[in-house]
């Protein structure tokens, strides 16, 4: 797509293209970090997020459709609106570290059965939903039964669509700042959207990727988690500190590179302890 821009627009819209679409990949990274967060609070497998983050990929299109409309301007005319998302991502990223430190088993690489199934009836997300709405949310998991399902003779809505809807409101929030920066940066409207739009559908190729990469390396959901933090403390703390979007991407770098590394450390020292006690 970026040679037909270059070819029919030329190489002034052809590099503004290109910027758009990196930009869009530095800020896709808060979003699956974020994705990470939401599906760990549902206990929901990986397998099933990615089918949900389809939609979310169509939606965060639709999106960017209304927000280049001008809907995004009127948003970020909230005062308060930086502040209660970054405050969000703050209680998002304290959330996984906790997770980490009360459960600080590595988890083992999921089973193929292990993920058709789903655990969310028992995550803690589930429970205060259940506190909310009752039982208008079927718990169990029945994705593959559609947006609705007839249970116990009332019809009822499966977990999976309602994290789905999670996902997207947090990608519609998410959203807001991403469109705004590359307005300011990229004027013609056609070049930003459809820079956008061709990013857009690597959201769950990306999530896919860093599972596998939490898979190899534990640690990184220590990274996730600072993360996390870094993104709501550059948020609420905006209005006195602007952080360029590539410092910002440096930042994520180097926390996710030092995870990585503290990842390979620790099982460079436990093989050896292993290999000790099968011979003994």
């Amino acid at each position: 797509y970026a040679v037909i821009i270059f070819g029919r627009m030329g190489s002034h819209h052809g590099s503004n293209w290109l910027a758009g679409y990196f930009l869009e990949l530095i800020f896709l990274i808060e979003n699956v970090f974020v994705f990470h967060a939401i599906a760990e609070a549902f206990l929901v497998p990986a397998k099933r997020v990615v089918s949900c983050l389809v939609l979310v990929a169509w939606g965060q299109i639709c999106f960017d459709v209304v927000f280049y409309m001008g809907l995004a301007q009127w948003l970020r005319s909230w005062v308060l609106l930086p502040y209660l998302l970054g405050l969000w991502l703050l209680g998002l990223g304290v959330s996984v570290l906790r997770h980490c430190i009360d459960e600080p088993e590595e988890p083992s690489a999921p089973s193929p059965s292990a993920s058709d199934t789903t655990d969310a009836a028992q995550s803690p997300a589930a429970g205060m939903l259940r506190n909310v709405v009752g039982n208008r949310v079927d718990m169990d998991g029945h994705s593959d039964a559609g947006f609705l399902v007839l249970r116990e003779k009332d019809i009822k809505v499966p977990i999976l669509d309602v994290v789905t809807c999670v996902l997207l409101l947090a990608d519609f929030l998410l959203d807001i700042d991403v469109v705004l920066t590359k307005i300011e940066e990229i004027p013609n409207t056609y070049i930003g959207f459809s820079s956008s739009a061709m990013a857009t559908f690597l959201i769950p190729e990306l999530f896919a990727l860093s599972q596998d990469m939490l898979c190899c390396f534990p640690l990184l959901h220590y990274g996730i988690g600072l993360v996390l933090c870094f993104f709501g403390l550059e948020m609420v703390l905006q209005p006195l500190v602007e952080v360029e979007p590539l410092i910002s991407c440096a930042v994520v770098v180097v926390i996710l590179a030092a995870c990585v590394v503290a990842s390979a450390v620790k099982d460079h020292w436990r093989c050896p302890e292993s290999t000790l006690a099968g011979r003994a």
